[in-house]
């Protein structure tokens, strides 16, 4: 008796570990509007959200965003005169982030691969140092209001840094997600 209760103790042990530790876990799909103050202007998006949230209080973070981004380029002649060129970057961006969430607020930090659609007419008015793929540095400051317990409201300031060009993009995001489990 004292053997079989030796061997199912472990196997007791693993079921109620894994039962609390899966109780923690969750996963939410929903939508961003993505507004974006960047050096020539703003720029606009919206994308899908994927939180899938390991602990009660950490997780990560990923989707899938379109954004339109403007650019303005001036052309200077020896004559002292320029021409002004506006174009609109059009990016797909996929993020990994790291994100902790607490009470009073939740920090996300990590980076995001950017794709530029229209990247051979912005590189005959402008030489991209990166190329068509963009990586960038991202951190947000955010706060999650919970509505019943599937569905989440997050309004969310996020600043990126493109790599190696520098610069930053700040911008007010809104994020409204439903819980699948």
């Amino acid at each position: 008796m004292k053997k079989k209760l030796g061997c199912l103790l472990p196997v007791i042990f693993l079921i109620i570990t894994t039962n609390i530790s899966a109780q923690k876990r969750s996963l939410q799909f929903g939508g961003k509007l993505i507004n974006e103050l960047v050096n020539h202007g703003y720029g606009p998006g919206i994308g899908a959200d994927i939180v899938y949230k390991i602990t009660k209080h950490s997780g990560i973070v990923t989707g899938l965003y379109f954004k339109i981004d403007p650019h303005q380029y001036t052309a200077y002649s020896p004559g002292r005169t320029y021409s002004v060129s506006k174009f609109s970057e059009r990016t797909i961006m996929v993020p990994l982030l790291y994100k902790f969430e607490s009470k009073l607020v939740t920090l996300t930090a990590g980076g995001t691969v950017s794709y530029i659609l229209n990247y051979r007419e912005s590189d005959k008015l402008f030489t991209h140092l990166t190329g068509q793929l963009e990586p960038a540095v991202t951190i947000s400051i955010s706060k999650s209001f919970y509505f019943g317990k599937s569905l989440v409201f997050e309004p969310e300031i996020r600043a990126s840094a493109p790599i190696p060009e520098g610069g930053v993009g700040t911008g007010l995001n809104l994020s409204l997600r439903k819980t699948i489990f």
